[in-house]
């Protein structure tokens, strides 16, 4: 399961963060100020919220074509998770990964070979291994994508 928010069931009523064993007060009873704690705790253990230190050369870059879309710590790219391949709307493939970006960016991975200019990818981070296989399982009960199938369904990496 993705970090996510529990409230506490006494006479405080606080918010938590519950990122598999680990549990921490966001201090608020209000729920969407819990929201935007969370969110940053996430952005901030993928490392996008570091601040960027650039030398001169790369701000003139930064300020010549803008801001990066996203900007993180290599080795924070390697967490487990659990990814979606999205195409046009509909998720087709669900994976899981200890590796985080790294399972996904190979380059002989099936669906980034066949992957569309506009395809997607969506990212959850898990508290560990089992946990990314086990919400993995969830989603590819629920959604039932055409790529994943008995092991490696038909079709799996092709274009469609």
């Amino acid at each position: 399961m993705p970090p996510h928010l529990k409230k506490r069931m006494d006479r405080n009523g606080k918010w938590y963060i519950v990122d598999g064993r680990y549990i921490a007060s966001t201090k608020t009873e209000d729920e969407e100020v819990a929201r935007h704690i969370l969110e940053r705790y996430v952005k901030d253990r993928l490392g996008i919220l570091d601040p960027l230190k650039l030398q001169s050369s790369a701000k003139e870059v930064f300020k010549k074509f803008g801001s990066a879309d996203i900007v993180t710590a290599i080795r924070k790219l390697r967490f487990p998770c659990v990814y979606a391949f999205i195409r046009d709307g509909e998720i087709v493939y669900v994976g899981s990964s200890i590796n985080g970006f790294a399972r996904v960016m190979q380059s002989h991975h099936p669906m980034l070979e066949s992957a569309l200019e506009e395809d997607k990818i969506a990212f959850w981070v898990t508290g560990g291994e089992i946990e990314a296989r086990e919400l993995e399982h969830e989603i590819i009960k629920m959604v039932k994508p055409k790529f994943n199938g008995n092991g490696i369904g038909k079709g799996y990496g092709q274009r469609t």
